[in-house]
């Protein structure tokens, strides 16, 4: 009686042990993907709208170029320094921008025609189309709303002013 319970015993091992391993190797099934695996839209692929009715807590409101243009107006005095605006150029918009803003940076290269922002088309625009574009992002931009303070974001569209009135 002992042997026939010790074979019943080993029989049910084997059994679990293989189930153990068929689990594991069924582990793929498509309701275990991650959501690592999920289809999800870039960081930087466009601006996203907030939800209706969403309320920002200590943060701006996201305003389209259009009506930015038309309502802002730069804080900077047009004699202000550039320097620190060029700083900041240089760290965020220089690799597709390049040094001096005419969009010949690294990353046109291989992403494309990227804008002059010194040239006359870009500069006929206004200072608050410029902030806004910054703090927004476009279709191909990423959005600095969060990497760059207000007054960052000025010191910028300043740099841009100069940049182009010096060409």
């Amino acid at each position: 009686m002992s042997g026939r319970l010790s074979i019943v015993r080993a029989v049910v091992a084997v059994g679990v042990t293989i189930a153990a391993c068929a689990c594991t190797a069924c582990g793929d099934w498509p309701w275990r993907h991650d959501m690592v695996n999920q289809p999800s839209r870039a960081v930087a692929s466009e601006a996203r709208a907030p939800a209706g009715e969403a309320m920002p807590l200590g943060a701006e409101l996201p305003m389209a170029r259009e009506l930015a243009e038309l309502r802002l107006i730069s804080p900077i005095t047009p004699g202000a320094p550039v320097d620190p605006g060029r700083a900041l150029f240089e760290t965020y918009c220089s690799p597709c921008h390049g040094h001096t803003g005419a969009g010949d940076g690294t990353v046109s290269n291989y992403f494309g025609a990227i804008p002059d922002l010194t040239s006359g088309e870009e500069q006929r625009h206004g200072d608050g189309w410029f902030y806004a574009t910054i703090t927004n992002g476009t279709d191909r931009m990423p959005r600095y709303v969060h990497e760059l303070t207000p007054g960052e974001r000025w010191q910028i569209v300043h740099f841009l002013r100069a940049a182009g009135a010096a060409r």
